[in-house]
This record gives C-alpha cells, sequence and structure tokens, in this order.
C-alpha cells in the first residue's frame, strides 16, 4: 500500500520482529516471516537485518547500505518481515494481518513497484 512507500519516505523508524528466522543457504539466505512463508534474500542485506534484530535497533531507510534501500524496505514491510516502531502505521498494516504474506518480493517487476510510487505521488 501506499502507506508503506510514504512511511518510508518520511523516515519512519523499523524493527525485525523476533520471530523473523534466517537460514544460511550458502550464496544467499531464506527469510522466514511466519508459516510456509519464507522468501529468499541477498546475504549482506541478511547480516544486516540479523544485526538489526539482535540488537533490536530500529533504522530508517537513510540507515539502509544498499543502493536501492527504499525498494527493499517496502518490500521487507509488505512480507510483514519489518514492523513500524509507529503505532498508529503499526495498527493500520495489522487490519489485515495476511497481506503481502503470498507474495515472493522477487516476483514484483520493477513496473510494479513503479506504479505504486507513482500512486504515492498522486
Amino acid at each position: 500500500p501506499k502507506e508503506i512507500i510514504r512511511a518510508v519516505d518520511s523516515g519512519a523508524a523499523f524493527v525485525v520482529p523476533p520471530v523473523i528466522r534466517f537460514r544460511n543457504e550458502g550464496d544467499f539466505y531464506t527469510l522466514n516471516v511466519r508459516w510456509a512463508n519464507t522468501f529468499n534474500i541477498e546475504t549482506d542485506l541478511a547480516q544486516f537485518l540479523i544485526a538489526k534484530k539482535t540488537s533490536g535497533d530500529s533504522f530508517t531507510v537513510a540507515d539502509v547500505p544498499f543502493p536501492d534501500a527504499r525498494k527493499l524496505l517496502t518490500e521487507l514491510i509488505f512480507k510483514q518481515a519489518l514492523i513500524p516502531q509507529d503505532t498508529a502505521l503499526r495498527n493500520f498494516l495489522a487490519v489485515d494481518g495476511t497481506l503481502g504474506l503470498g507474495v515472493d518480493p522477487a516476483d514484483i517487476p520493477d513496473e510494479g513497484y513503479a506504479s505504486a510510487l507513482e500512486l504515492v505521488s498522486s
């Protein structure tokens, strides 16, 4: 939803919930949110998220050291791999507790992300 992109753009802080699990597969990691909701992520992103989960530190898009940080955060929030610290946003996203769970971020075409950004701009 456009609320996720707006939150990322406004500098909202997010945390990695304690229920998130990571598994090193050699060249990449799998990230498990819950149930059978598992998807692949790059090793450097996994290591960043594991460090944040371990420390309990929150972070914003400005803290993410990857060129596509905005898109990565948007996808991870949509998948519920990150949760906002802001109570109102967290409650809004919790209205449908399964939002995004059946979607693999790798399957979202860049055009779909671009369309979402256009909606936010309007």
